[in-house]
């Protein structure tokens, strides 16, 4: 059986294979993964890992200049703008089913920031929103040891308590979608809810809040990853463990 590609049509890419399924639309990088189904399960109401760029009067400013696709790897570059005078390259990564440990799939998020100036400001945000029956987060990564995040169904922001991975329950499913920041790469992740919509779940983590120079590039991975519920927060801690020690990526 030959590989699975992403596919472009009208800057719309697609992923399509058995057990999971998900468009991204590239010039609304904010909303990222989309139309997500797992098995016969449809997340209708999630967008997953998408990518907050500031500075843009309305979402669909962010048309790329470039986007194409190889292998696993879908790739957009975004221009500069005068109001933030930043390059961005963003990679979504999608990873190898791993069925002996319920690792339904799973996405890679890699952004890479650099800018023409002397020096910029290049902190920008992913996040996440989903539905949710229960949500976690890990508070000790060494003790594998989880936290209630206990924001459903509540108007409240919280910030995580501890390296920024955080599991959703997925509602409706009997899957979990686990997220995590690469631990060299977070500078900050907040889990929030919603009094309004009882399981609404929302993540957000900050990303390049540091002064960039003419001719550096920084770059952040944040990854997302489906897994059958049934020891759910065992397994997210050992994805955590393997994408903490993971070698860097390489240049896209």
């Amino acid at each position: 059986m030959s590989e699975p590609l992403w596919a472009i049509v009208d800057r719309r890419a697609q992923w399509d294979e058995a057990s999971f399924r998900a468009e991204v639309f590239l010039n609304r990088p904010d909303r990222g993964l989309c139309g997500v189904q797992l098995m016969a399960h449809s997340l209708d109401d999630a967008s997953l890992l998408g990518l907050l760029l500031p500075h843009a009067a309305e979402p669909r400013d962010r048309v790329p200049v470039e986007c194409h696709a190889r292998g696993r790897d879908l790739i957009a570059h975004y221009p500069e703008s005068v109001e933030w005078p930043v390059f961005v390259e963003v990679v979504w990564r999608a990873i190898p089913v791993d069925s002996q440990r319920g690792i339904v799939a799973g996405v890679d998020v890699i952004a890479s920031v650099r800018t023409a100036l002397l020096e910029s400001w290049p902190e920008l945000a992913l996040g996440s929103c989903v539905a949710a029956d229960e949500v976690f987060m890990l508070a000790n990564a060494a003790a594998a040891r989880f936290e209630s995040c206990k924001v459903l169904g509540e108007d409240r922001v919280i910030g995580a308590n501890g390296p920024g991975v955080f599991v959703a329950r997925l509602a409706r499913t009997p899957f979990s979608y686990v997220e995590m920041v690469h631990p060299a790469d977070g500078q900050g992740s907040t889990a929030a809810g919603s009094r309004e919509q009882a399981t609404l779940f929302r993540t957000r983590h900050r990303l390049f809040a540091e002064r960039l120079e003419k001719g550096v590039m920084l770059r952040s991975r944040v990854r997302g990853v489906f897994l059958e519920r049934s020891n759910d927060l065992q397994v997210a801690a050992g994805c955590f463990a393997e994408f903490a020690a993971a070698d860097p990526p390489l240049g896209t």
